[in-house]
């Protein structure tokens, strides 16, 4: 029932699990060390209370006998109610204050539409009752109901990461997710092979960017193909982070809207700054765009890259669903060629490995932190090759550095179909 205890007095306090405090007296005192007949809000009212009554005891005003005649104690802590998954949810993602406001946006939505759904979900059965085979019925279940295997894989993993966490904070015994298998068949793993992220050709990446009328929205897809930036780390970069001595951009921070609050900047994925390389082609564009940039309003963020309707309302810059519904949208429409943004990260580090970069390169221009990463999600030079016969054509001097790569690749992108730019 309680925490724990704390000792170096005469007599004892602990804390419950409701917050409350209890004093007991010392044995010397009382054999039996029975506690007060209350309990206390505060650590330092439970120790004023218990010498006040080891006073009274030692002066004859209380007298101590048996443990028949125990000091009754008025209020006995309630057994808690019992937890449920959705309970451990939610301690999950209010303790863990250092997540990104983008992750825990998906947590809520996998916790919503998943794993407390109304009818998919296990979010009111209580967490003492879960079994390995219980949770494994579940999550087979999912698919069966019309969930989609990434979405049941995601909340399964929510799921397991809850509990875990629930066991660490000595709430929870034991997880009853871990070590979970699905038993392996063809089908099963065709379809966790293939990876949600489609790839374009180089023929297709210049369609989509040649149907984008505006040219400073095709010099950003342009980056997003060549430079393998996160559209929201594109979004954010301001004047001043162009390195026009080494060609590179400085990515320092993203715009994230956490629900019911405003605006507000956050650190990249991981934490940590990066620079990203640009072609020398696509480098000149961008510093001309830069050096015909105008500062915004006060009101406004100066980011290098503003919307169609900057200086009339929303917040001044572009967001990723902005982006989505004036770019991407009408250029597919237009092009006839059906990729999202993403897809054009899974290009960008597709088309470098393919003309000789290593995966190590690869992973530095997406600013993973792990390998695996890179590897799974965004490399596929093998399929590029098979249906990209442009690409199949170029190969590079393996000696080269990444900055003198990306100058080849876009030089050859360029010779082959024209500049997107001019």
């Amino acid at each position: 029932m309680a925490r724990g205890r704390t000792a170096g007095m005469r007599g004892s306090v602990r804390q419950f699990r409701s917050g409350r405090w209890q004093a007991r007296l010392p044995k010397s005192l009382d054999p039996s060390m029975r506690p007060l007949e209350t309990t206390f809000p505060t650590r330092e009212d439970a120790v004023v209370a218990l010498r006040k009554r080891i006073k009274e005891v030692e002066s004859g005003e209380v007298v101590i006998t048996d443990p028949q005649h125990a000091l009754p104690v008025l209020e006995v802590e309630e057994p808690a109610a019992a937890r449920t998954v959705s309970d451990v949810m939610e301690d999950f993602l209010r303790e863990h204050v250092d997540l990104a406001v983008n992750t825990v946006k998906g947590y809520r939505s996998l916790i919503r539409h998943v794993i407390c759904h109304e009818t998919l979900g296990i979010g009111h059965v209580e967490v003492a009752s879960l079994t390995g085979s219980s949770v494994t019925v579940w999550r087979r279940g999912l698919v069966a109901q019309g969930v989609t295997a990434s979405n049941a894989d995601a909340a399964f993993r929510a799921l397991r990461s809850a509990l875990s966490w629930d066991v660490e904070s000595g709430r929870l015994e034991r997880n009853p997710a871990l070590g979970l298998t699905t038993r392996r068949t063809k089908a099963r793993t065709a379809s966790r092979s293939a990876d949600a992220v489609r790839l374009p050709t180089w023929a297709e990446v210049h369609q989509i960017a040649t149907a984008i009328p505006d040219r400073t929205q095709r010099i950003m897809l342009l980056l997003l193909a060549f430079c393998g930036v996160r559209i929201s780390e594109l979004c954010a970069v301001e004047p001043g982070a162009l390195l026009h001595a080494t060609r590179e951009i400085q990515l320092q921070h993203v715009w994230v809207k956490p629900t019911g609050e405003p605006w507000r900047r956050e650190p990249l994925k991981g934490g940590l700054s990066r620079r990203v390389p640009v072609p020398l082609g696509l480098w000149e564009h961008l510093a001309e765009h830069a050096q015909a940039w105008t500062p915004p309003p006060a009101s406004n963020v100066p980011t290098l890259f503003r919307p169609p309707n900057a200086n009339r309302n929303g917040v001044g810059f572009w967001t990723a669903t902005l982006w989505r519904d004036l770019t991407m949208l009408p250029a597919i429409a237009k092009s006839g060629r059906d990729y999202r943004t993403k897809d054009l990260r899974a290009y960008a580090a597709s088309a470098l490995v393919d003309i000789g970069a290593t995966q190590a390169e690869a992973q530095l221009l997406l600013g993973h932190a792990s390998a695996d990463t890179t590897q799974k999600h965004y490399i596929r030079a093998h399929l590029a090759s098979a249906h990209d016969p442009a690409r199949m054509e170029l190969r590079i001097d393996p000696s080269l550095t990444t900055h003198q790569r990306l100058d080849a690749l876009w030089d050859a992108f360029v010779e082959r179909f024209d500049d997107p730019l001019v």
